[in-house]
C-alpha cells in the first residue's frame, strides 16, 4: 500500500483506498510460496495453470479439454478426432501443450544443480502413442526427450540427460500456412537448465478409426 499525503493506493490492482477501508472491496493480493530446500519444483499444474498455459490442436481434428482424474485432480486433455468424410489422415504435431516457467525457476537458481529428472504424470488412451517433451532455453534453443506413454496415469521419469538438441515447434501456427511450423537452432551445446524457460509437450498425430484418442497431462515436475 502506498500513500502520499491523505491519498492511499492499494496494490496489485493500483486502487485508490486501504484493504481496511469499510468500502474497499478489492480482493486481488500477492502471494509467495515457502518450501524446503529439495521440495519438487511443479513446471505445470493442470488444476492451477489453466491461466499460464497455451493449450491447443494443431491438426484439424485434434482439440483440447480438461477431466477430472479417479483421484480427483484436474489433467489437460489433449484430443484426436478421426478424419471427416475424404479428409486425409492428418501428420505431424496433433495437439500441443506450451508452459513459461522461467519466473518458477528464479527464486530456485541455488538448487538447480540438484534438479536431475523431469517426472511428467500423465496417460494415454491408446498404446504407441508418440510423444515428446521439449525444454526451450531464452535463446530460443529447443531440447527434447521422448514421453513413453501408458493406459494408466503414472509418473514418467525422465533424465535432463537425455534431453537432446531438437526442432522448436512454432504456437500459435506461424501465418501464412506455407511458413515453417519449426524452428531449428544451430547450437550443438548440452542443456543449461538455468537458460530454460518454455516447456512443450507435442504429441504427433496417430491414425484414428473411431472414438477419439486421447493424452492426459495432470502435472510435469522436476526434480
Amino acid at each position: 500500500m502506498l500513500r502520499k499525503g491523505a491519498k492511499s493506493t492499494t496494490f496489485p490492482g493500483g486502487f485508490s483506498g486501504e484493504p481496511r477501508d469499510w468500502d474497499y472491496t478489492h480482493t486481488e493480493h500477492f502471494s509467495v510460496p515457502i518450501v524446503a530446500a529439495g521440495t519438487p519444483l511443479p513446471l505445470f499444474q493442470a488444476s492451477q495453470d489453466q491461466e499460464r498455459i497455451e493449450a491447443r490442436g494443431i491438426a484439424s481434428t485434434a482439440w483440447t479439454d480438461y477431466v477430472t482424474t479417479p483421484s480427483g485432480t484436474l489433467a489437460l486433455r489433449l484430443m484426436q478426432g478421426p478424419p471427416r468424410a475424404g479428409q486425409p489422415e492428418p501428420t505431424g504435431p496433433a495437439a500441443n501443450l506450451r508452459a513459461y516457467f522461467g519466473d518458477k525457476l528464479a527464486s530456485r537458481q541455488s538448487e538447480l544443480a540438484a534438479f536431475k529428472e523431469l517426472v511428467v504424470r500423465a496417460r494415454s488412451s491408446q498404446p504407441g502413442v508418440q510423444a515428446k517433451v521439449t525444454l526451450m532455453t531464452k535463446d530460443a534453443v529447443a531440447y527434447s526427450a521422448p514421453l513413453p506413454l501408458g493406459a494408466e496415469l503414472q509418473d514418467v521419469r525422465i533424465p535432463l540427460s537425455a534431453f537432446r538438441p531438437d526442432a522448436l515447434l512454432l504456437v500459435p501456427r506461424p501465418y501464412p500456412g506455407f511458413l515453417p511450423l519449426q524452428y531449428q537452432s544451430g547450437s550443438k551445446v548440452e542443456l543449461k537448465l538455468s537458460e530454460a524457460e518454455v516447456l512443450q509437450v507435442v504429441w504427433d498425430a496417430t491414425k484414428v478409426t473411431g472414438s477419439p484418442v486421447s493424452l492426459d497431462i495432470e502435472s510435469i515436475t522436476l526434480q
